[in-house]
């Protein structure tokens, strides 16, 4: 019913862009999360992703190949939309209910002025995590 294709394999391949992304994911979560995690986070996510995205680009892919070109912008949108749709589902019924609302409460947002709050929410989480993850 199912089958599995692997991909081509081409002898000859280039060893650097691997290594790059790997050496690039390994350091950028290490600064993310141990030296810079509440004062350089966006900058070093969003200087992550243009990295990575220059590696992709060095090797000889297009954007295309990579994921970003015209063609996929309408149905990333789709599937953004309905994401966004089912976990904010997810997040207003779950704290609807007495016995899951506990699992939503969150010490770190008590604190938060409610600029800081819309910054992390509309910028930090848009443009740090989800960019650089995607």
């Amino acid at each position: 019913m199912f089958s599995i294709i692997a991909p081509e394999q081409v002898a000859g391949l280039a060893w650097w862009p691997p290594l790059a992304v790997i050496v690039l994911l390994v350091v950028i979560n290490i600064v993310n999360n141990r030296v810079a995690p509440q004062t350089h986070y966006l900058l070093w996510s969003f200087g992550g992703s243009v990295l990575l995205l220059a590696v992709g680009l060095l090797d000889g892919n297009s954007w295309t190949d990579m994921g970003l070109g015209w063609r996929y912008l309408l149905p990333g949108v789709i599937w953004a939309a309905a994401s966004i749709g089912v976990i904010t589902a997810v997040y207003v019924i779950g704290s609807l209910f007495r016995r899951t609302r506990a699992a939503f409460h969150d010490e770190r947002m008590a604190d938060m002025s409610a600029g800081r709050l819309m910054f992390q929410a509309l910028i930090e989480v848009p443009f740090g995590t989800v960019l650089f993850e995607e």
